[in-house]
């Protein structure tokens, strides 16, 4: 069991132009999500308006962290990655979200279905057009 340090975040610039949102879920194997139970204080925002903390989770097999960064920019346009870690903390798959399309960055194919549920838990699903497991490393 190893234990994992994510960070939950919604901030906005003091003009409004920019809103960052990050996100920690826990996937297990059966494809259940939750969000991680331990807060152990305050992580520093990327904007100057809104919140951070930290949380912490002790991981056993089988499970996953997931850690979700969106952006949103001039013109509303949306983008960000998603990051897998699995139960020692190592990150094993990356997928970026750019104009509606989920694409692999790195990592083996069977994480795949890891990110469409935690895309699907989060409601990402409905602004996804298109998905490209392809590419990447």
């Amino acid at each position: 069991m190893a234990k994992i340090r994510l960070i939950e975040e919604s901030s906005r610039s003091k003009r409004g132009l920019h809103i960052e949102r990050k996100i920690a879920l826990i996937v297990n194997r059966d494809g259940t999500t939750r969000k991680p139970s331990k807060s152990p204080g305050k992580a520093p925002t990327m904007y100057k308006i809104g919140e951070a903390r930290y949380v912490e989770e002790e991981l056993s097999e089988g499970e996953y962290a997931v850690q979700i960064r969106l952006v949103r920019g001039l013109w509303n346009n949306v983008q960000g990655y998603i990051i897998v870690y699995d139960w020692k903390g190592v990150p094993v798959f990356k997928a970026v979200y750019r104009k509606g399309k989920l694409r692999r960055s790195f990592g083996d194919l069977r994480y795949a279905k890891i990110v469409e549920t935690a895309v699907y838990s989060i409601g990402l699903d409905k602004y996804v057009k298109r998905v490209n497991w392809k590419t990447g490393l």
